[in-house]
């Protein structure tokens, strides 16, 4: 048995591919076409150190049925390569539960402060479009807590961030600043669209919580700041003059 045939032999207990359908498959085959810049990038690396220098890669490799195999290897030539390709779906699949869990609320389930922050400044850096940051403070929300006890105003606070993803589905997105004060971020939206979604969702939660209301303070990109603070800080503002008028309204 030559190399090609042991070669491909692993490709097919680790890619789970059928016997004749692995033969000559080669990079293309084993790596998915968007992992191919990286491949390509690792190929460029090890030319120019002359293969000195071990280079690591994590690529994505397509599994027969349509889920994926990611493993890792190293080049230790240009033209010899003495790699390990292993299956690390699950050191992979953990690492991004800890990223998202590290940037969801634990409550809501929705995008913590710092979560959202990093949404907004990734728009801000790709697009040169309008946006918008809402701050939403529900209205004597100590209330709730006093009267009902907080088991009922966590329900509250569910309830308020399953109320922004039903009124403002992607591409907006919800996130808990802490407390009883929630963010929403509008993509691509004008002073128009910003106003009427802040009309829009005092409405909507008077109409959800009896007796209760919110407050809200609108911020604009690029007007009111180009980054994710200048903006927090701006619809912070906003929000308290809202309050200042009597609560239950929206402010600039």
């Amino acid at each position: 048995m030559d190399l090609g045939e042991l070669l491909n032999l692993s490709k097919e207990y680790l890619f789970s591919w059928e016997p004749g359908n692995v033969w000559m498959t080669g990079p293309k085959g084993t790596v998915q076409a968007g992992e191919l810049g990286p491949f390509q990038e690792a190929l460029e690396r090890i030319l120019s150190t002359g293969g000195r220098d071990p280079v690591p890669m994590e690529l994505k490799c397509p599994l027969c049925g349509g889920s994926h195999f990611r493993g890792s290897a190293r080049c230790l030539s240009p033209r010899r390569w003495v790699g390990v390709l292993r299956d690390v779906t699950a050191e992979c699949d953990e690492r991004e539960r800890l990223i998202r869990q590290a940037h969801q609320d634990w409550l809501t389930g929705i995008w913590n402060r710092r979560g959202l922050a990093l949404q907004v400044e990734e728009f801000l850096r790709q697009q040169e479009r309008p946006c918008a940051l809402l701050m939403i403070d529900l209205d004597n929300f100590k209330g709730v807590n006093d009267r009902c006890g907080h088991p009922a105003g966590d329900r509250l606070l569910v309830r308020t961030a399953e109320l922004l993803e039903e009124l403002f589905p992607r591409p907006a997105q919800a996130g808990r600043a802490g407390g009883d004060e929630f963010l929403l971020f509008l993509p691509c939206a004008d002073r128009a669209a910003a106003c009427g979604a802040g009309e829009r969702f005092c409405k909507a939660f008077r109409e959800q919580a009896a007796e209760l209301s919110c407050s809200v303070g609108i911020a604009l990109s690029p007007g009111d700041g180009t980054d994710f603070e200048t903006l927090f800080c701006a619809a912070d503002q906003a929000m308290y003059r809202a309050k200042a008028q009597g609560k239950d309204t929206w402010s600039r």
